[in-house]
């Protein structure tokens, strides 16, 4: 009976802090050995991927494709992946779940996915400083994924990823990957182009207001991609004092200084082994400018009021960002969106 399909996921990855550590250096040519990626061990004892070039890879086990440490509470998806014990498998056991097929597709049943579409390291190779030595790269994964994915061809169909530097090189693997009985491939032009769609999907979410990267202190999160006001009274009278001590002082530095004179704390946000938890405890000039001049507080939805700034200093590219834009400039401003500690309509706060 032929296998029926109610959910497939079109974007997963397996990237490089997945695959076995030999990798690359066990299937590369006599020629290319020694330009492969490899996996070394800090003497902290965290493992990561690099080359002998001192390209960084990232660390093994890590989030993402750029492979980062996990930071409890920082981003919701890697927060779901440790809940259901990813990165404690790894660290703890070894065990390199999106990587072993067998593991992987365990993690498809109990997420009710039928099918993956699966590709990944293009944006990895890119480091390579040699072009015969990326192509090489990209012809191991590839015969890794084809037997990967062969394991259960009815569930994981797996991209051969291709050479980026040259048409011809691309035209050859196609052909050879075809031969071989992949089944799609995927280029760094392709990968823009998923890259510029999925950016237009946040973009809209932003502008109807549902895009949060973080939540402030004082608000939660609620169903339908909402915020709503803390339901700790503590919390929300500290930040109803706060700011109503700005209205009678009219100046930051004259709130900060009562408040620390009353011995007064406010609610912080910390990061721990179990995620995201309040901390309580006697505030900091910034802490309070940042509160102040969040229009969250306000019931405003604000997004995209920064911007990044590339510039090549002394020849290389410098990467600036948190450039604070005019308000007019803002990607998104909705007011009345939510709940708020004080009149949104009040330009101090905005």
């Amino acid at each position: 009976m032929a296998r029926r399909y109610q959910r497939i996921s079109a974007d997963c990855h397996l990237d490089m802090l997945w695959l076995p550590p030999d990798l690359f250096t066990s299937n590369a040519s006599e020629k290319l050995k020694d330009l492969m990626p490899y996996v070394t061990e800090n003497s902290d004892g965290v493992k990561r991927w690099t080359d002998n070039n001192g390209a960084e890879y990232g660390l093994c086990g890590g989030v993402g494709a750029t492979g980062t440490p996990w930071v409890p509470g920082k981003q919701l998806r890697a927060d779901k992946m440790a809940e259901a014990g990813l990165y404690s498998d790894y660290f703890e056991k070894g065990l390199r779940r999106p990587g072993d097929p067998h593991l992987r597709v365990k993690d498809m049943d109990r997420d009710g996915v039928d099918a993956e579409v699966i590709y990944g390291i293009l944006a990895a190779c890119a480091k390579m400083k040699d072009p015969e030595a990326a192509d090489e790269m990209l012809r191991i994964y590839n015969d890794f994924m084809n037997d990967f994915a062969g394991h259960y061809p009815d569930r994981m169909i797996g991209l051969a990823c291709l050479p980026y530097n040259n048409i011809e090189g691309a035209a050859r693997e196609v052909r050879r990957v075809a031969k071989l009985g992949m089944k799609g491939t995927l280029s760094e032009m392709e990968l823009s182009t998923f890259r510029q769609r999925s950016q237009a999907a946040l973009d809209q979410k932003a502008k109807r207001g549902e895009l949060f990267t973080s939540v402030p202190i004082g608000y939660v999160r609620a169903s339908g991609n909402r915020i709503e006001k803390d339901p700790d009274a503590r919390i929300r009278a500290a930040l109803d004092l706060t700011f109503r001590k700005f209205r009678e002082f009219g100046s930051v530095r004259q709130v900060l200084l009562w408040i620390r004179q009353e011995r007064i704390e406010l609610p912080a946000v910390n990061y721990g082994p179990h995620g995201r938890h309040i901390v309580w405890k006697l505030p900091v000039y910034n802490t309070l400018l940042h509160i102040l001049t969040n229009p969250t507080y306000g019931g405003a939805y604000a997004f995209g009021k920064t911007r990044t700034i590339i510039r090549i200093v002394d020849g290389r590219k410098r990467v600036f960002a948190g450039n604070p834009l005019q308000r007019e400039d803002w990607q998104a401003l909705i007011i009345e969106h939510h709940a708020s500690y004080i009149n949104a309509r009040d330009g101090s706060f905005l």
